[in-house]
């Protein structure tokens, strides 16, 4: 906690207030960067499984 009583001890709080919609704004930009590189994992996670069944499915015919 930042101390309060006095006038001159809301300088700092009110500093840190007005700073928070940039550190808002950098929170939203990492979450968003965050969920579009799990959707492209997910994508490649995807695409190699399928890859790794039509390998699978070959073998299998192949015997």
């Amino acid at each position: 906690m930042m101390p309060a009583a006095e006038d001159d001890d809301w300088a700092p709080v009110l500093g840190r207030l007005r700073n928070l919609p940039a550190a808002l704004d950098g929170y939203r930009a990492t979450l968003t960067e965050g969920i579009v590189d799990l959707k492209r994992w997910h994508m490649e996670a995807l695409r190699q499984g399928s890859l790794g069944l039509d390998d699978l499915e070959a073998a299998l015919a192949a015997l």
